[in-house]
């Protein structure tokens, strides 16, 4: 069998807010779509990441096809949102070494709407634990991994690539610097809506600001008291954010996930504000904007703001080799794996060759235990020299072809 680690996904740099929204799974939508998955495919191993600019699905499969399962996805959430869906917005990889590429390069922040987004890594370990967790994985999804973990700490230690590495909500917060002016910030009331991962990456570079006021509100009143604790700032009625209270605030940025159109209606007092939706699906719709209201979403934010720094842009050639060397790591693991499948088929072919030319007549539990033992000695002895001759191939570069040819010629 021929497994390959295969892709299909949706991200900004193929689609827009608006198209991605329909993918935003929460956990129970995911975990439906996973069951599907693995009702309708013959599928090893798995896993899917998720986050406000992708939805992408990784797999092991020797038979199933990325575009069978991008047309799985696609009736999936036709019949959840009820629309119709094109497949052009949609990245494929079926071929083992451009997925590990593409999630090499996903990992590191270069495929991100902010170059070196510091969440990315994350997220995507996050998709990791939840598929061993699940026992969805399998051995090339974990080398690939493993390949992304590695690399992560190489960047880190052998480029200045992190350095000023940033994320979507640090440049939404560099946004309101550029909107309102960097000499006004300090006169500036604003309002965090959401606690999560995001709300709370938008609270840890506040010290980096100079705002009059920041407030936080969420679903949960105990998690904004918290988070408004920890960064000293204070808590804002959720009764008043679903009433789309807003009159106090000049900048109001949302994350809160799964509410869409939770905003539907400006305060109509001509009071310049911005709003800054970080969200998906979209907390604040479009139809607020006037000229008095400016609105942003997550792919405008990273458009607007260009905070990748000189160090992380001269970074970038030496990420680029590190991301090289651990993809030719993996291509190198991939080849010797296959000569390790070969040569333990050969050995079983040899063990049961064997033991197959036993008398049938022989009953005897003592010579038959002989004849497994020198079957045994046999085959270990034989593999041994084909293993030394395979792997001072494999270093001229063996191919997958030529591997076939031999398992033929062996009639494994």
């Amino acid at each position: 069998m021929n497994y390959k680690l295969m892709y299909v996904g949706i991200t900004h740099e193929t689609a827009q807010v608006h198209e991605r929204t329909y993918f935003a799974f929460n956990e129970e939508q995911k975990q439906t779509f996973s069951h599907l998955l693995t009702q309708r495919f013959a599928i090893k191993a798995f896993t899917i990441v998720t986050t406000c600019n992708r939805t992408e699905i990784y797999f092991e499969s020797d038979r199933t096809t990325p575009y069978d399962v991008r047309a799985l996805l696609i009736e999936y959430v036709e019949a959840l949102h009820h629309v119709r869906l094109s497949t052009r917005a949609f990245l494929i990889f079926d071929r083992t070494i451009d997925t590990v590429n593409h999630l090499l390069h996903v990992a590191n922040g270069l495929r991100s709407a902010v170059i070196g987004d510091k969440q990315i890594i994350q997220q995507v370990k996050a998709s990791y634990l939840t598929a061993l967790a699940q026992k969805n994985q399998g051995s090339l999804l974990e080398r690939a991994f493993q390949a992304v973990f590695r690399s992560h700490k190489r960047v880190s230690k052998e480029s200045l690539y992190r350095q000023g590495s940033t994320s979507t909500a640090y440049s939404s917060l560099k946004m309101i610097e550029a909107y309102f002016g960097k000499e006004n910030t300090q006169h500036l009331k604003v309002l965090v809506v959401g606690a999560g991962e995001i709300a709370e990456d938008v609270l840890k570079y506040l010290p980096n600001f100079s705002f009059a006021q920041t407030f936080i509100s969420n679903r949960t009143a105990q998690k904004a008291t918290q988070l408004a604790q920890q960064y000293q700032i204070e808590t804002y009625d959720w009764q008043a954010v679903e009433a789309n209270s807003f009159t106090d605030f000049d900048v109001i940025i949302t994350a809160v996930s799964h509410r869409k159109h939770l905003i539907t209606q400006n305060p109509q007092d001509h009071r310049t504000r911005l709003w800054i939706d970080l969200a998906m699906p979209s907390n604040i719709a479009t139809t607020i904007a006037d000229y008095h209201n400016q609105v942003y979403n997550i792919d405008e934010v990273a458009n607007q703001v260009h905070s990748t720094s000189e160090a992380q842009l001269q970074a970038i050639p030496i990420v680029e080799q590190i991301l090289h060397e651990e993809l030719g790591e993996f291509i190198d693991w991939l080849k010797k794996d296959k000569i390790r499948a070969f040569l333990k088929s050969y050995k079983n072919h040899i063990k049961q060759t064997v033991l197959q030319t036993a008398p049938q007549t022989m009953s005897d539990r003592t010579q038959r235990l002989e004849l497994a033992n020198y079957a045994e000695q046999l085959a270990n002895k034989l593999v041994r020299k084909s293993a030394k001759t395979l792997f001072h191939l494999h270093s001229g570069a063996l191919t997958g072809h030529q591997l076939t040819i031999i398992n033929n010629a062996f009639g494994i």
